[in-house]
């Protein structure tokens, strides 16, 4: 829930602004925009960047993450066959299972999560969720081409989506194509200032493999701060 007010004194305006989780009454941010009248238009901009930032980072990388569940995913597919969501989430379930080695076998794993992610796109050609998800089992069964194909798929569909673009960032630095992953970081950089930890030191291994070290360590170094001081983002990684 959005809330606030406006403050006005001869030309100027005060706009404060608060994002608060309506079922727990927890403030997830707050913000104060000083401009004079003649810039509402501006405020209004900057007030709705802030807000969609703080949901990307907060809600969709934060505590929603924190409370995925196979079971539930399917339950909701199963409540909504229509629904892409609970499909492309179910995906990732299976991908963090093949990633980590959970079950005896990658290919196993990685079998009903492709799956998954093809009924995604499916059901919506359209939609943003299929593409990344899939390309990302792909690469995990060593089919990087049809990976990268299809997380390019997903930017056409959503080019200012930072999870998209800063996961396709994360996978084509490491099969030849830093130069690109280097400006698909600083693209979602700066779609996400509140961007987590994964994000600098996955540009800083880019410019390492492109020759330019320190600005590599610039970036490690924003890494080690970023996980000092937000210790809550640690174990957020790219899907």
């Amino acid at each position: 829930m959005l809330e606030g007010s406006v403050q006005k004194a001869e030309n100027k305006l005060r706009t404060n602004a608060r994002l608060i989780d309506a079922l727990s009454g927890r403030h997830l941010w707050a913000g104060r925009v000083d401009r004079t009248t003649s810039e509402i238009f501006a405020v209004q901009d900057e007030i709705t960047k802030s807000v969609l930032t703080e949901l990307q980072v907060e809600l969709t990388m934060g505590d929603n993450a924190r409370v995925r569940s196979r079971e539930l995913f399917e339950a909701a597919y199963e409540a909504d066959p229509a629904w892409t969501r609970p499909l492309a989430a179910s995906t990732l379930t299976h991908w963090f299972e093949a990633k980590q080695g959970w079950s005896p076998s990658r290919s196993e794993s990685a079998r009903p999560g492709i799956d998954f992610a093809k009924r995604t796109i499916e059901l919506d050609s359209n939609d943003s969720l299929g593409p990344p998800v899939l390309g990302n089992m792909y690469f995990l069964i060593d089919q990087p081409e049809r990976g990268i194909e299809l997380q390019r798929r997903a930017i056409e569909l959503t080019p200012n989506d930072f999870g998209v673009v800063a996961g396709m960032a994360m996978r084509i630095k490491d099969f030849g194509q830093e130069r690109e992953a280097i400006e698909l970081f600083g693209h979602a950089m700066r779609l996400s200032p509140k961007h987590p930890w994964w994000v600098p030191f996955g540009y800083g291994l880019a410019l390492h493999l492109v020759g330019n070290k320190e600005e590599a360590v610039q970036a490690y170094l924003k890494t080690i701060a970023h996980k000092l001081t937000t210790p809550g983002m640690t174990l957020i990684l790219p899907i």
